[in-house]
């Protein structure tokens, strides 16, 4: 399988696919894709199956063309580089709705980033949402629903593509992305995402940091263990996010455990290496790291906050040995 093949796997894909064959596609889907940095590779599997004319050679040509994003049936917006939607597009899309299709049978507006787009521009869009031309549609791809009016979602269909395995990442990237335990390891602490699978992957210090994270797990038995480990993550210059993003998903692992459930190797290691962990300091700890993510998020200084985050897992460790 590799990445195209997943896509199709999902539940997004497979509804319109069938919408499709049903010849009953809606006039404008919402697809919500928390990988914003994938929602394009999304759009343009979507956009594929919605052209399909059952006719291999016309139906390779499309393919090739929605690929490079060049089918003069299908309009991208923005397009100007920036990546920002202007007020200028949205009359240009509305416009160009009216005029017949030049190759196909229909024609496709896509708006992959509609959560960036303001007000509005939004209620510009409405009255082509809710009455669009005969064989037109929209697609409006976001990374969260929230920012986008009431009133835009009551008048598309809305469709979510959830976060893969990191098994089904690792099986569809393995093609291309060789080194299989650092793809692995990307995988687990991707959230889910295919394109921060691929971030990660190519993170020189993604190992490393990885080990850190246990040796913080394992081996960090009192408040004298916490100079070294601050000094370790100084290494790693602007990699405190990472680090932190990595122990939130160990620890997650590590609950699994607790609860009689399956957790990937490096949770295991923890769980059976490491002194003190129950469902109690675990909790506490995740509870720590979130914190300690919203501050970092808030631009504090990253020392101070791994250092207190540290000292925390060690409070909790503590406090739910006694209790």
């Amino acid at each position: 399988m590799n990445e195209r093949q997943l896509i199709r796997t999902t539940k997004a894909f497979k509804t319109v696919e069938e919408d499709a064959f049903l010849n009953a596609l809606s006039h404008a889907y919402l697809i919500v894709n928390e990988d914003a940095d994938g929602i394009i590779s999304v759009l343009k599997e979507i956009i594929k199956v919605m052209m399909r004319q059952n006719d291999e050679k016309i139906d390779a040509r499309t393919d090739n063309l929605i690929e490079k994003q060049t089918h003069i049936d299908v309009k991208w917006y923005p397009k100007t580089a920036d990546g920002k939607v202007s007020s200028e597009d949205i009359t240009d899309l509305i416009a160009d709705s009216f005029v017949k299709p030049y190759e196909a049978d229909r024609k496709i507006y896509v708006l992959p980033f509609s959560d960036k787009l303001n007000g509005v521009q939004q209620n510009k869009l409405l009255k082509t949402l809710e009455e669009p031309r005969n064989n037109v549609y929209i697609l409006l791809g976001a990374s969260s629903e929230y920012p986008l009016l009431q009133t835009v979602k009551s008048r598309v269909k809305k469709l979510i593509v959830s976060p893969f395995t990191a098994e089904q990442i690792v099986d569809a990237l393995s093609g291309e992305y060789t080194a299989i335990e650092r793809l692995k390891t990307a995988a687990k602490n991707s959230c889910g995402l295919i394109e921060k699978t691929k971030k990660l992957y190519s993170d020189n210090d993604l190992l490393l940091i990885n080990n850190l994270v246990t040796e913080v797990l394992v081996d960090m038995k009192n408040s004298s263990f916490v100079p070294k480990y601050v000094g370790r993550l100084q290494e790693f210059k602007g990699k405190a996010h990472l680090f932190i993003d990595m122990l939130l998903i160990r620890l997650g692992e590590v609950q699994k455990i607790l609860n009689g459930l399956d957790g990937d190797k490096d949770a295991r290691y923890v769980f059976e290496n490491g002194d003190r962990y129950n469902n109690g300091s675990v909790v506490w700890a995740i509870e720590k790291i979130k914190k300690a993510k919203q501050m970092l998020f808030f631009n504090s200084n990253e020392i101070m906050v791994i250092e207190g985050l540290l000292f925390d897992i060690l409070e909790g460790k503590y406090k739910w040995q006694k209790s």
